[in-house]
């Protein structure tokens, strides 16, 4: 089963959460060619200051036997459905 795990230092309302995660969950689908019925997905907030302002994380397990292609593709989606749903900011190359 995918997990999908997003976590963020930035508060989210709940109606974008919802929507974030329909469309995180629709996009996943399309990029690894497969169904929604299993995938499942986690946002977790960090309010105690452990994490900078304005920060968001993600991670999930890509299978084997996906493409390059497709893995990137996904990856670059996690980055860019929060930046324009949450306004949040990309996370600093490392």
């Amino acid at each position: 089963m995918p997990y999908l795990q997003f976590e963020t230092s930035v508060k989210l309302p709940a109606e974008g959460k919802c929507a974030f995660v329909e469309r995180f969950t629709d996009r996943y689908a399309m990029e690894m060619n497969t169904g929604t019925g299993r995938v499942a997905v986690t946002i977790r907030e960090h309010s105690d200051g452990r994490a900078r302002t304005n920060q968001r994380w993600y991670s999930t397990p890509i299978g084997e036997g996906r493409s390059a292609e497709q893995r990137r593709a996904f990856a670059e989606g996690g980055i860019e459905e929060p930046e324009a749903r949450f306004r949040s900011r990309r996370p600093a190359s490392t």
